[in-house]
């Protein structure tokens, strides 16, 4: 008996639904616009750190990185969530080992990128209904429509 093959998630695709009503498709990562997108993911990392532990100032520069590191992903054609989670792990590890940016957090790099990931999902809406995954506080969303307020997009 051979085990089922694992996807990341981020290229569209069907999957078998567990409801049974036909396949699931989950949306691509293409569908993020980058700048509102780093705002939310900015905004929402900082948000759960400082609720989560306490509120510290290298809370928000990692979630300025994470938001960074989202901008540049982006940019990638064919980008799915498995490699941006690399991505976000890499940057990440990259910043710790040459500056202080975790010295004082309460977490690590492959926390973040977790975060981030479950963040990102939570925004193409995969996996909002599980309880198992970090739910946005709604912070990211304000910094997302000022972004796009900022660059003339939408009214």
């Amino acid at each position: 008996r051979s085990l089922p093959q694992r996807h990341a998630i981020g290229a569209a695709r069907s999957l078998p639904a567990a409801t049974g009503e036909g396949p699931a498709t989950y949306p691509s990562l293409a569908a993020l616009e980058p700048q509102s997108t780093a705002a939310f993911l900015r905004a929402e990392v900082q948000d759960h750190l400082d609720r989560e532990w306490i509120a510290q100032e290298c809370h928000v520069r990692i979630g300025q990185v994470c938001g960074d590191t989202l901008v540049a992903a982006l940019a990638e054609p064919g980008l799915d969530s498995g490699s941006l989670l690399l991505r976000l792990i890499d940057v990440l590890l990259a910043r710790q080992a040459d500056s202080d940016i975790f010295e004082e957090a309460f977490v690590g790099p492959f926390d973040v990128a977790n975060l981030c990931s479950d963040l990102l999902m939570h925004r193409l809406g995969v996996g909002a209904d599980c309880g198992c995954n970090i739910a946005p506080s709604g912070v990211g969303e304000i910094a997302a429509a000022a972004a796009l307020r900022e660059a003339g997009i939408g009214a």
